[in-house]
């Protein structure tokens, strides 16, 4: 019984994030642009629907723990950078955490229960790849703090992506080694609207297919005040082509009689170092 609460906590959790979601990328009211459904100008601006599922995951489906051991054996990362600048990087292990249970401080899985096992069996993790084409560094490149500490706030950054931690240390006098870290966001979510009388909205997004960093959101309408009584709206977006840190996104509207599609590519200043940057968005009636 316990664990049916739990799982219906869960449910009505995934679909408010969802919803979230679904309000910030564009699925609103506006019938007439596909403004909304543009990526946010700041690969940095807080994401509602991340904060709701980091908040509220441990408490629902996660059982508590008093103590987080640090079993990746990394201590301070302020101490390791300075004992590790300037030394050649001889490799990059990724580490990928599944969303529950786990933690980018702790090797070990934690105890969950039925939902959150049901959902680590259902995700994919994040390819290696995926990660790596995220970092600003690569092996035979010298260890620099700045680097390792922007390429974990880059990594925090994306959406499919919970939370990261990258360390360095010294393996020889030369040479070091580094750890990346990386905790998923359970990528399924959906939201759902309506004002009880004429018009209701359905939305399903997948923020990480297939493991490749893909976000897909779908979403269908109904107005019965309208002459065509449905309507469909959707969007793909992959957050970092082939390490150029370019997102890409496309936007196809047919809601009642208006069908639109689009696409936005863009760049952001995402390290104080960062030289160009800029927007371009194409949109067709």
């Amino acid at each position: 019984m316990q664990e049916m609460k739990q799982f219906v906590w869960v449910t009505i959790l995934l679909m408010c994030s969802g919803f979230v979601s679904m309000a910030q990328v564009g699925f609103s009211g506006d019938e007439n642009s596909l403004q909304n459904a543009k990526p946010n100008s700041n690969i940095y601006e807080f994401n509602p629907s991340t904060r709701w599922v980091r908040e509220l995951k441990n408490v629902i489906i996660v059982a508590p723990k008093n103590e987080q051991a640090d079993t990746f054996n990394i201590q301070s990362p302020k101490k390791i950078y300075v004992d590790a600048e300037g030394l050649t990087i001889s490799a990059i292990k990724i580490v990928r955490l599944k969303p529950f249970g786990t933690s980018v401080n702790d090797s070990i899985t934690r105890n969950v229960n039925f939902a959150g096992r049901a959902a680590n069996t259902m995700h994919v993790n994040s390819n290696e790849f995926i990660i790596r084409n995220a970092l600003l560094f690569r092996e035979g490149d010298l260890v620099e703090s700045v680097k390792l500490a922007y390429s974990e706030r880059y990594l925090r950054s994306l959406r499919h992506i919970n939370d990261v931690r990258i360390v360095a240390f010294p393996v020889s006098d030369d040479e070091a080694e580094v750890i990346v870290a990386v905790q998923d966001i359970f990528p399924y979510s959906a939201g759902f609207g309506t004002n009880f009388l004429s018009n209701a909205n359905l939305s399903i997004t997948n923020s990480n297919i297939i493991g490749l960093g893909l976000e897909m959101q779908a979403g269908v309408f109904v107005d019965t005040k309208k002459e065509h009584l449905m309507g469909f709206q959707s969007s793909l977006r992959s957050s970092n082509i082939k390490n150029s840190f370019v997102s890409f996104q496309a936007d196809y509207m047919n809601r009642y009689e208006n069908q639109r599609y689009g696409f936005t590519i863009q760049r952001d200043f995402f390290t104080p170092t960062t030289k160009y940057a800029g927007h371009l968005i194409f949109e067709s009636v």
